[in-house]
C-alpha cells in the first residue's frame, strides 16, 4: 500500500512540474489568460514560452493566421486555400496568394504564416520587399495588426463614444496616425487597454503574453 501510494505522489509531481513551469515563465496576471487561450488552440505550440519576451513579426504572424483558422474551424491550409478562393483583392481582382512578396524571409520557419498573413491583409512589409521578421513589434502595431485580424471575418462596428476614452491618456499625442483608429477600435472592444490608467505607451515593445492575452480576449468579443 505505501509502495502504491508512493507511486501516485510521483506521478502527481512529474505531471505537475510542466504546469508550474509554465506560470513561472509568466507574468501573474497572464497566467489565467494564457492556459485558456492554449486550451482553446489558439496558441501555437512553438509560442507556448518565454511568455514575457517582446514577439517578433514572425511570430505575430503566425499567432494571427492560427487564429482566423481556428475561427472558421480549419487548418490554416485549408483556412487560406478557401480563403483566397473566395475574397478579391483592392481592386476587385481575385485574390492571389504572396508567394513572393518578401525578399528576406526564406530562411525563417514561418516564412509561411508571414505569407498567409500579408495574403490576408494582416500584415505589410517595411517597402522593397522587406518584411523584417525578427523586428519586434510595438504596441499600436499590434492594434493595427489585431483589427486587421478581426477585418478577416468581421465587419460593421463603428466606433463608439467609448473609444475617444482614448484621449484622457496622457500619452495620446504619441499614438501615430496610421494607428489612430485601430487603437480606438481596440480599446472599444476590450482587447487593449492602457499600460496604466494614464498611459497608453504606444511604442512599447508587445510580448507574447500580452498577444496571447489580446487575441484571447478578441475571440470572446465576437
Amino acid at each position: 500500500m505505501k509502495r502504491m501510494i508512493y507511486g501516485l505522489l510521483v506521478l502527481l509531481l512529474v505531471f505537475q512540474v510542466p504546469v508550474f513551469a509554465a506560470e513561472a515563465d509568466m507574468s501573474e496576471w497572464a497566467v489565467a489568460e494564457v492556459n485558456e487561450a492554449i486550451q482553446l488552440g489558439l496558441v501555437p505550440d512553438d509560442l507556448q514560452q518565454d511568455y514575457q519576451d517582446p514577439i517578433t513579426r514572425a511570430e505575430f504572424a503566425e499567432i494571427a493566421v492560427t487564429f482566423v483558422a481556428k475561427h472558421y474551424d480549419k487548418t490554416v491550409e485549408d483556412m487560406i486555400a478557401w480563403y483566397v478562393s473566395t475574397r478579391v483583392d483592392g481592386q476587385g481582382n481575385p485574390l492571389v496568394f504572396h508567394e513572393d512578396a518578401f525578399t528576406d524571409i526564406a530562411d525563417s520557419k514561418y516564412a509561411y504564416y508571414i505569407k498567409c498573413a500579408s495574403t490576408m491583409g494582416i500584415t505589410n512589409g517595411r517597402g522593397d520587399g522587406i518584411f523584417d521578421p525578427d523586428a519586434y513589434i510595438t504596441r499600436e502595431e499590434a492594434a493595427t495588426m489585431l483589427l486587421r485580424v478581426y477585418f478577416c471575418y468581421g465587419s460593421g462596428i463603428k466606433l463608439g463614444p467609448k473609444s475617444a476614452e482614448v484621449d484622457l491618456f496622457s500619452d495620446v499625442g504619441e499614438i501615430s496616425s496610421w494607428a489612430d483608429t485601430a487603437v480606438r477600435y481596440m480599446y472599444q472592444f476590450d482587447v487593449m487597454k492602457g499600460v496604466s490608467g494614464t498611459s497608453y505607451a504606444p511604442k512599447l515593445s508587445y510580448t507574447k503574453e500580452q498577444s496571447i492575452a489580446t487575441f484571447l480576449r478578441l475571440y470572446k468579443a465576437f
